[in-house]
C-alpha cells in the first residue's frame, strides 16, 4: 500500500483537531511524535501521516500570516502586520486567579505588564502553588514569574534583565490590593 492510500484510509482522522494557535499545534505534535514514531515502537506510516498534516498545517498557518501581511499593506498601513491578537479577556481570567492571593502576600508583590507580558516579583514563595495555577512560569535568571497569552512568545531566549525588557516594550505597574481590584486595566 502505498503512503498516499494509507494517508486517504487515515484522513478521517485529524490528529491536529481543537489546536488552536502554533503553540499548541506543536505540543501536539511533539505528543504524537512520543506515541507513534518509529524509535519507539510506533508504527512508520502512521509517523508519515501525522508528518504530513503537521506539514500541512504549518503551511497554512505561515498562508493565512502571509495573506494577512499583504491585505494589511495593501490597506495603506505601511507598518509591519502584527498577526497576534491580544484577548484581553484571557488577560482578566489570569488577574482574577490571582485575586486569591491573600492580602498580606500582595504587601510583598510587585505587578508589572512589560509588553504583553504579566511579571510577578518580590517574595513569592509563600505564593508560588496560587500563581503557578493561575498560568504563570519561573524564570529563574529574572527571579520573577511570567505569563504571556498565546502568540506572544519570545522570539528568542533574552539574557537581559528585566529593566531592559522594560526599556524595550514599557512597563504598567498593577495595583493589586483589594481597595483598587475593580479598576485594573484590562
Amino acid at each position: 500500500m502505498s503512503f498516499w492510500d494509507y494517508a486517504r484510509q487515515t484522513r478521517t482522522k485529524d490528529y491536529f483537531e481543537g489546536c488552536n494557535g502554533k503553540v499548541e499545534v506543536r505540543k501536539q505534535y511533539m505528543k504524537l511524535v512520543k506515541e507513534f514514531h518509529p524509535d519507539r515502537g510506533g508504527d512508520a506510516e502512521m509517523m508519515k501521516v501525522i508528518n504530513a498534516q503537521y506539514e500541512r498545517l504549518e503551511k497554512r498557518m505561515f498562508d493565512n500570516a502571509q495573506e494577512e501581511n499583504k491585505r494589511s499593506h495593501a490597506s495603506g498601513n505601511e507598518q509591519r502586520a502584527d498577526t497576534r491578537h491580544f484577548d484581553a479577556h484571557l488577560f482578566e481570567a489570569v488577574l482574577n486567579k490571582l485575586m486569591k492571593l491573600p492580602d498580606e502576600a500582595l504587601e510583598h508583590l510587585t505587578f508589572e505588564v512589560i509588553g504583553a507580558w504579566v511579571w510577578i516579583s518580590g517574595d513569592t514563595k509563600p505564593v508560588k502553588d496560587i500563581i503557578k495555577d493561575a498560568g504563570f512560569k519561573f524564570a529563574r535568571k529574572k527571579v520573577a514569574w511570567y505569563w504571556y497569552p498565546e502568540g506572544f512568545e519570545a522570539k528568542g531566549k533574552s539574557h537581559g534583565d528585566l529593566d531592559k525588557i522594560r526599556d524595550m516594550h514599557g512597563s504598567t505597574t498593577l495595583n493589586m490590593h483589594r481597595e483598587h481590584r475593580s479598576a485594573l486595566p484590562v
